[in-house]
């Protein structure tokens, strides 16, 4: 098994729809777990977000051990 790293996103949208959609992707990604809103904010009319997510690590084949 070689584990899982976690990744974190940081980027900015212009709207809450765009944003929900980039979640919802990144869910229903096979390759992508335990994807969470870290941080949200609202920047002269921009969304600044961090999203939390754990990759699971595969071998150099593309399998997961």
């Amino acid at each position: 098994n070689l584990g899982a790293a976690t990744i974190h996103i940081t980027g900015q949208s212009q709207t809450n729809s765009e944003l929900t959609s980039f979640i919802t992707g990144l869910k229903g990604e096979d390759a992508f777990s335990e994807v969470s809103l870290a941080g949200v904010g609202l920047e002269q009319g921009v969304i600044k977000f961090t999203i939390d997510v754990s990759a699971k690590l595969t071998n150099a084949g593309g399998r997961s051990s």
